[in-house]
């Protein structure tokens, strides 16, 4: 399984439901001999990477960071990459103080943000 298999399963998962597993990241990591931690991050890049370029929409990539923060939470990790680019995407969720923004329009910059002090696109 590739990091985009197991992205596009967690885009795909219904709502409020964690699709990727244990199992799928155990593998995963096994496969490429890299930490837990560093799939995350790979994984939290790879969606952000899709976001900025429009490949994913707002919504695609809520749901995958959904994904990522259930398996986090599973892991008791939360790196802080994926885990920033999991609140910004939340922030698109929740937004009551600002309701005349659309979704996109409160994660972006957020996401903007992440990217600079990260120094990733």
């Amino acid at each position: 399984m590739t990091i985009e298999d197991i992205a596009q399963k967690a885009i795909d998962s219904p709502p409020g439901h964690i699709s990727v597993t244990k199992d799928d990241v155990n593998a995963y990591c096994e496969q490429k001999q890299i930490s837990t931690s560093l799939f995350l991050e790979k994984f939290a890049r790879y969606i952000v990477e899709g976001y900025v370029t429009g490949r994913f929409t707002w919504h695609s990539c809520d749901t995958a960071m959904n994904n990522l923060s259930g398996l986090m939470a599973q892991y008791a990790l939360m790196p802080d990459y994926p885990w920033g680019v999991f609140l910004a995407f939340d922030a698109g969720e929740h937004h009551p103080n600002t309701p005349n923004l659309t979704a996109d329009e409160v994660t972006r910059p957020l996401i903007d943000e992440i990217i600079a002090k990260h120094h990733v696109a």
